[in-house]
């Protein structure tokens, strides 16, 4: 599980211990996109960043683009935060243009222990979404972080909302494979999350497993 805690609370840090301590607990994910870029900016969850950092836990970046700049304000007190850009952080697909998005994800991106994970698109590209419309947003972020810093996320089940399992499975092959080589793609679907959230756990071999937000390899119906 990738979990939430409340970063403002003044108990955090213990907390946060007892929880570490679990070992199905992979790692922290706070609703940051609930709230105003303001709570980034609060000295408190400045500090409870700086703990994670710290302790080298898997944090989940969870925002919209508005939050950005706010987030990069505490990287740069955190800076060796291992952490994971959640969907794009959820651009505005509907619009051709990348706008600041595109330079706030390559300012992100110029932190070496951040990685992406190329999930919740077809939400973000309207009901009737098309891969001409993301490709623009998947490649620039696919070209910012590298093949060894992203992570497939199929956003299951949030993503039938707009698409099929297998829609959103396809459409993130069909466009990274336009930028990437078989081989590196086999990092970005399963090898990159194991790295990221430490997790080596023996899986069903007759399930095809796939990584979705908050729980790891969580095999979706068929």
């Amino acid at each position: 599980m990738v979990g939430w805690l409340d970063m403002l609370a003044p108990d955090f840090a213990a907390a946060l211990t007892r929880y570490a301590a679990r070992p199905k607990w992979l790692g922290l994910r706070p609703m940051l996109q609930e709230h105003p870029p303001a709570a980034i900016l609060d000295q408190r969850f400045q500090t409870a960043l700086a703990e994670v950092a710290r302790r080298d836990i898997p944090f989940d970046i969870l925002t919209f683009p508005r939050h950005l700049p706010a987030m990069l304000d505490a990287l740069a007190k955190a800076p060796d935060l291992r952490g994971v850009v959640d969907h794009l952080s959820k651009p505005d697909m509907t619009r051709p243009e990348l706008g600041d998005w595109a330079a706030q994800i390559s300012a992100l991106a110029r932190h070496p222990r951040l990685m992406c994970k190329i999930s919740g698109m077809v939400t973000e590209a309207g009901t009737d979404w098309s891969a001409d419309r993301i490709r623009p947003f998947l490649r620039h972020a696919a070209q910012a972080f590298g093949a060894d810093r992203l992570i497939f996320g199929s956003d299951w089940p949030v993503c039938t909302l707009a698409a099929s399992h297998a829609e959103v499975v396809n459409l993130a092959k069909n466009l990274l494979g336009e930028v990437f080589a078989a081989e590196e793609l086999g990092k970005i679907f399963d090898g990159n999350a194991r790295k990221f959230y430490k997790s080596n756990k023996t899986q069903n071999r007759s399930c095809r497993s796939v990584f979705i937000d908050q729980i790891l390899l969580e095999v979706p119906p068929a």
